[in-house]
């Protein structure tokens, strides 16, 4: 409609100059749109300027059929300019009368290059003058749907260190945080206060501030020193030594009820440990740029974008030596009298150790005096008898760990300008686990036909013959692959709470140690005489299992520093405990050297440390 009505205007002053004047121009000879010479075309008289005002408004309004409008040298209104497309060309209008000064129009080639001419900036579209446009209208800069605008995370006042609850830069304990130097001088900047603190971690966003997508990664080191007060649970039960006392009748099988001595008279107890963790990210991030193109990075989960995206960790802790000692001593003042529960058939004892000396050998069961059924001990009151008995253990733990870890496996919902409210990394890595426990048997006796033996209970000497002791050392060594996962929870402006987790299947390398050894330099061998002293020691290679999980919460003391307290637990199957070694009799060294490696064992506790970041 507005090109009919400004064709008609055109043509209806072009008649009335040719009546005026009393002849027709002669076509131009290049074509064009513009059918009449210019010189005379520029001698119409000019129309009203009220006309003209309202022409250009109507033209102004218009201007949607054609297109996108012309590119401005000045946007008054804030719409960012944007070029017509290459296809659409505008009609070559009259510009007589018309201001265009100060005014830019978009190019036209395709219209004008059809029809061979290339259109002056006096046949430009009409625009309207600067001095129409309204001065009241508040400027509103409307942004581009595409572009480096609609990627950033909007500014966030966090103010200093721990006001808020985003500036908890802990996402767990090797989660990363990015430096301020990857903020973006002037941009928009996620996270706040870069100056006050390292704030994002890598959930958080971590160079997303820098509009222009000028993000720069660097290492972050990470530190952790803890205190430990573990404990593992009870061991296999084995009973040592029972006490009778003058049954109704000979012989007699004890019962439960006579038990004196079992290893459950040594059960472990909490010990003290340490705990050293420490290790850096490393690996190239993703930048900003990249992240902006369909990197998967958002307002509600952010998942390629951040700081360097791996880590790698150095674990070591261990526990302090767990001994513990109960003795049963046979006070002679009573009928009651100790027996032995360990069989030791297939051993034999010589107290001096000297052929043709002194003593010869003898079963090692008179001395230890194991009977089943128990005889009436008036039959032969020449025979040795067990003044005390004494059961020791101890247990302790050590463990390597090399983890590699990938972050974040999940991160969504950040909190203002801080990290996100849960984030979950994995791991994958190689651990050493060390596990020892000794168990030692110690008798006392006295032998009524050899003078000078002891009358009563003194003490386990090392030097004396009336001693001889049982020891089972066994050494578990688990090396092996596992994976883990690192989960956090921001509770609050400090708090937090995180459960991490790891799991593998390793390689068991098992020795056992059997040795029956005297006090005062005499020999218990084996009865068969192949095998030579009580001394036997073992291997074997089995697969064991181990899987662990730390419970606990984590308070920010500090930009950089965190506090946390963890409940630990730790499960292995596949291993092998000193009390299921114990066997039936010493028939033979093979058979005393074999391994049973179906035990399993718990560990538990508290971890309790200050972690840091930088």
């Amino acid at each position: 409609m507005t090109r009919s009505f400004l064709t008609a205007n055109s043509f209806a002053a072009a008649v009335a100059i040719s009546l005026t004047s009393g002849s027709f121009a002669a076509p131009a000879q290049q074509g064009g749109y513009n059918q009449f010479p210019a010189a005379q075309y520029q001698q119409a008289p000019q129309a009203p300027q009220a006309p003209q005002v309202q022409q250009v408004q109507q033209v102004q309004q218009a201007q949607p059929s054609y297109g996108q409008p012309p590119q401005y040298t000045t946007t008054p209104y804030g719409v960012p300019p944007q070029a017509p497309p290459a296809n659409r060309a505008y009609p070559n209008y009259p510009t007589a009368g018309y201001p265009t000064a100060g005014y830019q129009v978009a190019a036209r080639p395709d219209r004008y290059a059809m029809q061979g001419t290339v259109p002056t900036p006096a046949e430009a579209v009409p625009q309207p003058q600067a001095n129409s446009v309204p001065t009241n209208v508040p400027v509103t800069p409307v942004p581009v749907a595409s572009g480096p605008t609609a990627n950033y995370y909007p500014q966030a006042d966090c103010g200093g260190c721990n006001t808020t609850p985003a500036v908890n830069s802990w996402g767990g304990y090797v989660q990363p945080q990015a430096s301020s130097v990857g903020y973006a001088a002037g941009g928009p900047v996620y996270g706040g206060d870069a100056a006050a603190c390292d704030y994002g971690n890598f959930g958080g966003a971590a160079g997303f501030g820098n509009a222009l997508g000028a993000q720069r990664s660097n290492r972050q080191w990470f530190f952790g020193v803890y205190g430990l007060y573990m404990s593992r649970d009870n061991p296999g039960y084995e009973k040592l030594a029972v006490l009778v006392d003058s049954p109704a009748a000979y012989p007699y099988y004890p019962t439960e009820a006579d038990t004196f001595l079992s290893t459950s008279d040594v059960n472990p107890d909490f010990r003290w440990g340490a705990e050293i963790r420490f290790g850096s990210t490393f690996g190239q991030a993703v930048g900003h740029d990249a992240c902006g193109q369909g990197g998967g990075c958002d307002l509600g989960c952010q998942t390629a974008c951040g700081p360097q995206p791996y880590a790698w960790e150095v674990v070591y802790w261990g526990l302090a030596d767990d001994n513990q000692s109960a003795t049963r001593i046979d006070a002679l003042a009573d009928s009651d009298r100790i027996y032995s529960s360990l069989n030791f058939a297939g051993l034999e004892y010589d107290r001096d150790g000297v052929a043709g000396g002194t003593f010869a050998y003898r079963p090692l069961n008179e001395y230890a005096d194991y009977q089943l059924p128990i005889a009436d001990p008036a039959g032969d009151p020449t025979a040795p008898r067990v003044l005390g008995v004494r059961v020791r253990s101890n247990f302790r733990a050590q463990n390597l760990e090399l983890n590699f870890i990938r972050f974040p496996l999940a991160g969504c919902a950040p909190v203002g300008c801080g990290p996100p409210r849960f984030s979950l990394n994995g791991s994958c890595g190689v651990r050493y686990y060390k596990m020892d426990e000794d168990l030692q048997v110690a008798w006392m006796f006295t032998d009524p036909a050899v003078a000078g033996d002891p009358a009563a209970y003194t003490s386990f000497p090392t030097d004396d013959d009336n001693n001889f002791f049982y020891d089972v050392s066994t050494d578990n060594e688990l090396v092996g692959f596992q994976l883990g996962s690192n989960m956090n929870w921001l509770i609050g402006s400090k708090w937090s709470a995180f459960c991490d987790t790891q799991f593998g299947v390793y390689g068991n390398n098992i020795t056992n140690l059997h040795r029956v050894w005297s006090g005062g330099g005499g020999d218990i061998r084996f009865t068969n005489g192949a095998d030579g002293l009580a001394n036997v020691r073992s291997r074997k290679t089995d697969v064991a299992f181990l899987g662990e999980a730390r419970l606990g919460v984590g308070y920010q003391v500090g930009c950089n520093v965190r506090w946390t307290t963890a409940y630990r637990v730790m499960a292995i199957s596949g291993v092998a405990l000193s009390a299921s070694q114990l066997p039936n009799n010493f028939a033979n060294a093979g058979y005393v050297g074999r391994i049973d490696s179906n035990d399993s064992l718990v560990l538990h506790g508290l971890q309790t440390g200050l972690e840091w970041k930088y």
